[in-house]
């Protein structure tokens, strides 16, 4: 166990309980909130990866295209795929700062614990055990349908994704 600091303040069990129920009560809300939310975002970014790679290849055949009709259609279809593209980003990141903000309170828990020992208070040992329990979870990651979990790597992976099978889309068809 790390040293802890002399430089801690005493720690009220009032302001522990105050911040494991609301701990608790995130915990449950962010919970409902993915049972009730993982089948539209799910749909929302198949269908936006669907614009993505629908807008490259027809933005690709569009240029090549003589036709004066389809011609009109480029930047409607370069829209259609840029406002793919904006949806998906701002679904994932917004997805992906409840990981990155569920990481941050372990680290407010961790700092928690330490003054909750530094205060050499009478502690009750459930209330330690629920602490280290609460410590211990892994963070909170939303997913969409248990598919696959936000978090930033996914934004690069599936723009990364959606470019190749465009690539390889447009090659074959040439």
């Amino acid at each position: 166990m790390r040293k802890l600091e002399k430089g801690f303040t005493p720690l009220n069990q009032k302001y522990y309980r105050k911040h494991m129920d609301f701990y608790k009560h995130i915990t449950q809300i962010s919970d409902v909130f993915e049972k009730t939310m993982c089948l539209p975002i799910f749909l929302i970014t198949v269908a936006d990866c669907s614009g993505m790679f629908f807008g490259f290849l027809k933005f690709e055949d569009i240029k090549r295209s003589k036709n004066l009709y389809l011609l009109h259609f480029r930047f409607s279809t370069l829209f259609h795929a840029l406002r793919s593209l904006v949806s998906f980003l701002c679904v994932s990141f917004a997805a992906s700062s409840v990981y990155e903000s569920s990481k941050d309170a372990k680290k407010v828990q961790e700092k928690l614990t330490e003054r909750l020992l530094a205060s050499k208070q009478k502690i009750d040992n459930q209330d330690l055990f629920l602490l280290f329990l609460a410590q211990n979870n892994p963070p909170i990651v939303l997913s969409a349908w248990g598919f696959f979990n936000f978090n930033r790597s996914l934004v690069i992976s599936v723009f990364g994704i959606v470019l190749t099978y465009s690539l390889l889309m447009i090659q074959i068809i040439n």
